[in-house]
């Protein structure tokens, strides 16, 4: 027997010795004595044998039945627990499955390996798993993707678990609780998992929440939610879930925390923003420095940048604020030195500067597509992004005094931050210890060389990339003209002013011209003049949409112009105006000269409604004639006006009889003295004449309508009845 308890161990272990656990204090094991060596049993026999004792061999003979009976007991339990492992086995995930089967398949090699060799057990195991590790046994990929290497102890372990447990004894069981904690399992519908939303979304609106607070809050939110049966988790289990979970959801996580530094890393940047740009002036782009510059002079600049990107030229301005105004100077400045992006593209973002009225009017004006990027997407934009950082890393940061501290009561860590980090910072303060004439004068020296540089995207520099260019820049010679393009219109925005009768009303003057009192009621563009405040220059648009120069109003108030000699000039224009307007009415009446409207719009509709019936005739409707006294009396007269019917001369009262006597005895008396009775004559003749309309209506001529009126009133009276009258009696006579 070997001399050490461990070289006992493992003897019994390679021969396969049977044992048992041995009961009480100290643990241990207890061997059968059939089992052991025969040198060794030869020598416990000799000690144990006794003479006159109680018989050893009755002893060992229990001892032996016992361990058979223990050993029995033993291999019934393995195949049972082989037959309870086989069905976990089959319900457990993919993964662990195959690390076991990787296993299983070095346990069939190892046996393989040491029959053919012909090694004892342990040395062969050992010498397998030194192969193995070396790479001499040709392994699937599969297996070796799954245990790159193992230690012997660790192969023997696998034999034995696998002789008591099967497939089962094989698989890691580490992880085995993966996504089983109590914030994970708590369920209280089977559905939703409160603990968990409530923990994300903590998260993700709070990125920099400690796991304490995240607790504390996540209690007080189940609580408000009426769930009162959620499990008590430590602050330590709701750090090991968030650490999970930001592992798990990295780009979910980084956009809630930093979306800038997410889109800088992980946003795909496929392809080129230059791709299909061979030239100068096809693309422009413009942007300040998100950070301000506190100067010497106490006021807070910004740069304002523009880059050409088909030939990589900048150019910078140091600016105290950036509007409109300031970004459209930058643009003059580059179009007189660089020239016109002619049916180019200007891209800007979209802060108010940009997208304002005056600075897209003058992109309009110029013809230049103007291209708004989206909100937070300076990547529509990265040359002039790019040129900034350059800028930044550049000599300006070995500059003397160009890397000072932020104000305000900055952190020293904040002030030891580079030129570079703080110049991209938004609502960042930078203190420089130069002026703006300084800064600006040592940009100009700094672009110019950089022109002279060769840039890696074109592979020359970009002073080459122009001189290469065959075709012809355009061009703007009338600088003057240009600055009025670049003049600020008197109201912000689209709101155009009217031309009124006074003038045009804008910033608290009247601004007049005579050229403006033919256009009254029209709305026009006006410019405010940098050099005059009671000047403004105006346009209106012509016939085919396009703004033309009209006129430079002038304020009286403001400039001392004479309104009286205005308003004369104003009159006479005005007066020729509304002659050639009525020139162009006649002529455009000739079209329609000797046309009688309303019989062309009824011969219109009577040919429409006979081209609609066709040659549909319609049966008259059976008719009942309708008639009332009131009728009847209209119909007599019609037909006494007609000369149809004779009129029915009503009976005389007493006073008209008495009229009808006076009046004939004043016919029949012979006039005494020379003078005319104007009453007697001025009856007959209005009778006569009365009764010469009714003649004329008879025969259908045609009396005008105050003529109708009176007769129509006089044929009613009692002087016409009583005439009237007398006159039938007179042709009865006769006849």
């Amino acid at each position: 027997m070997p001399s050490t308890e461990r070289a006992v161990q493992f003897r019994a272990d390679r021969e396969n010795w049977s044992s048992r656990k041995r009961a009480g204090r100290g643990g241990g094991k207890e061997y059968c004595i059939t089992t052991l060596p025969p040198e060794t049993r030869k020598a416990l026999t000799i000690q144990n044998t006794k003479v006159g004792y109680r018989d050893v061999l009755e002893m060992d003979i229990a001892f032996v039945a016992e361990l058979q009976q223990t050993e029995a007991q033993k291999e019934a339990q393995r195949l049972e627990a082989r037959q309870q492992s086989a069905s976990q086995f089959a319900a457990l995930p993919a993964w662990q499955k195959r690390a076991a089967a990787a296993k299983l398949e070095i346990i069939k090699a190892c046996t393989r390996y040491i029959n053919d060799c012909g090694l004892a057990k342990i040395e062969g195991q050992n010498s397998f798993a030194h192969e193995y590790a070396l790479g001499r046994i040709d392994v699937a990929p599969w297996v070796r993707s799954e245990i790159r290497q193992f230690h012997p102890q660790t192969l023997r372990d696998w034999i034995k678990t696998e002789y008591e447990l099967g497939s089962m004894g094989l698989v890691d069981m580490y992880g085995n609780r993966k996504d089983q904690s109590k914030i994970e399992t708590f369920s209280p519908d089977g559905k939703t998992q409160p603990m968990v939303d409530i923990l994300v979304a903590l998260v993700l609106k709070h990125p920099r929440i400690r796991e304490k607070k995240a607790n504390e809050a996540l209690r007080g939110i189940l609580l408000e939610r009426g769930i009162h049966d959620a499990p008590l988790v430590s602050d330590k289990s709701v750090m090991r879930f968030l650490n999970k979970w930001k592992s798990q959801n990295r780009d979910q996580y980084e956009i809630a925390c930093n979306p800038d530094n997410y889109k800088n890393n992980r946003q795909p940047a496929f392809g080129s923003r230059s791709e299909g740009i061979t030239g100068p002036n096809q693309l422009w782009e413009i942007d300040a420095t998100p950070a301000d510059l506190l100067l010497t002079d106490g006021q807070r600049y910004k740069i304002i940048g523009v880059t050409d990107v088909g030939t990589a030229r900048l150019k910078y301005y140091v600016n105290v604020t950036e509007k409109a105004r300031d970004n459209a100077w930058a643009i003059r400045n580059c179009i007189l030195d660089w020239g016109v992006p002619c049916h180019g593209t200007l891209v800007t973002d979209n802060g108010s500067p940009y997208i304002g009225g005056h600075f897209t009017r003058i992109l309009h004006d110029l013809d230049i597509d103007h291209h708004v990027c989206k909100p937070f997407s300076g990547d529509e934009k990265p040359h002039i992004e790019r040129s900034f950082r350059t800028f930044s890393h550049d000599l300006i940061e070995l500059t003397p005094g160009y890397c000072g501290h932020s104000v305000a009561d900055r952190k020293e860590i904040e002030s030891r931050k580079s030129f570079a980090q703080r110049l991209m910072k938004p609502d960042e303060v930078i203190e420089v210890s130069v002026s703006a004439a300084q800064l600006q004068q040592f940009i100009d020296r700094w672009t110019a060389a950089y022109h002279n540089s060769k840039h890696e995207r074109l592979g020359k520099t970009p002073n080459q990339a122009l001189a290469e260019w065959p075709h012809a820049i355009h061009r703007i010679s009338d600088e003057r003209a240009l600055d009025m393009l670049m003049a600020e219109a008197v109201r912000r925005g689209n709101r155009l002013p009217t031309i009124g009768k006074k003038g045009i009303r804008v910033n608290g003057g009247v601004y007049i011209h005579p050229a403006l009192g033919i256009h009254v009621g029209k709305k026009c563009r006006a410019f405010q003049d940098p050099a005059d405040l009671g000047r403004i220059i105006v346009h209106l648009m012509n016939e085919h949409g396009v703004w033309e120069f009209l006129c430079i109003a002038e304020d009286p108030n403001r400039t001392g112009i004479s309104m009286a000699e205005v308003a004369r000039v104003t009159r006479a224009l005005h007066t020729q105006h509304k002659k050639e307007i009525a020139r162009l009415n006649r002529e455009a009446k000739k079209a329609i000269k000797g046309v009688d409207i309303v019989d062309a719009v009824l011969t219109y509709r009577e040919q429409e409604n006979a081209q609609e019936q066709g040659n549909v005739t319609y049966f008259p409707r059976p008719s009942v004639e309708y008639s009332t006294p009131g009728l009847q009396a209209a119909a007599d007269a019609r037909a006494a006006l007609d000369g149809t019917l004779k009129p029915v001369t009503p009976a005389l009262t007493p006073d008209q009889q008495a009229m009808k006597d006076r009046i004939r005895s004043e016919l029949k008396a012979k006039p005494t003295t020379n003078i005319r009775n104007l009453e007697t004559e001025s009856a007959r003749a209005k009778y006569k004449r009365m009764k010469g309309l009714r003649d004329v209506l008879t025969i259908g001529g045609t009396i005008s309508e105050d003529e109708y009126k009176s007769l129509v009133i006089y044929e009613q009276s009692n002087e016409y009845l009583v005439l009237k009258g007398m006159e039938e009696e007179s042709a009865s006579a006769v006849k």
